[in-house]
């Protein structure tokens, strides 16, 4: 079992040793965009850090083109609802026309307070024009402890908002006035993606992280009955693999 802090992680099912950290931003640009046949090459353990954001992938993706190959690939339809609750937080997909995500996030810090956000429809285009670009962030009195844990020691003003205990401290600001609400829907798509199927329904999520999201993965591979693989290639077996690769940590 793979067992990390402050990132999603992956591992190879043969060598649990082989793993790579920081996958999320990447996974939710391929999520999206859907590419589901890719091969990635790695020098070290982690992805970049980009500018904190999904956005450098999407546009590496798009440089490097987008080629449809003729074989079928079925979406998961949710039928009846499953929700997940977890020390105040919950997290819910339930059956909806399309890929759907409302997302609600609650911190004390003044610069963040309630944030809110909805997408109805949520495909390659609503991706890169209103979640890709939201940079991940952290607090100021964080930093200390997760760089004695061996974290962010690639981490900077220009990869991260960081926030002291009133403002916060990057020069340029927000990208958007909810940047923090948006960049959790991001790792959302990153966590989902590791189910390894395209989603047609709406996911709910009320002051989410990682954790939860892998909560609502393993929900959903426990009920069967709940969903439907629907547009099946008939030569594809119809017991698919759908079991997730990582272990994930609640983070930001």
């Amino acid at each position: 079992m793979v067992s990390t802090s402050h990132a999603t992680t992956i591992a190879s099912r043969e060598d649990r040793r082989l793993r790579v950290t920081t996958v999320e931003h990447l996974l939710a640009a391929l999520y999206a965009l859907e590419v589901n046949n890719v091969r990635v090459e790695l020098d070290g353990p982690e992805i970049p850090a980009m500018d904190g954001s999904a956005a450098p992938f999407v546009e590496l993706i798009r440089t490097a083109g987008i080629f449809e190959q003729n074989v079928a690939r079925p979406t998961l339809r949710v039928l009846r609802p499953i929700e997940v609750a977890n020390r105040g937080r919950r997290i819910r997909i339930e059956p909806a026309r399309n890929f759907q995500v409302s997302y609600t996030i609650d911190f004390e810090h003044p610069a963040i307070r309630h944030q809110a956000y909805s997408i109805d429809c949520l495909d390659a285009d609503s991706f890169e024009r209103e979640l890709a670009s939201a940079r991940t962030f952290g607090f100021l009195h964080e930093v200390s402890a997760l760089l004695l844990a061996g974290f962010a020691r690639g981490g900077s003003l220009e990869n991260t908002v960081v926030l002291d205990d009133e403002r916060v401290l990057n020069t340029d600001g927000l990208r958007w006035p909810e940047e923090f609400v948006r960049h959790k829907m991001v790792d959302l798509l990153g966590d989902l993606a590791l189910l390894g199927l395209p989603l047609q329904g709406r996911v709910e999520v009320e002051r989410g992280g990682h954790e939860l999201h892998q909560m609502l993965v393993q929900a959903i591979l426990r009920t069967p009955d709940a969903w439907s693989l629907v547009g099946e290639d008939p030569a594809v077996p119809r017991d698919l693999d759908l079991t997730p690769r990582s272990t994930l940590p609640d983070t930001r």
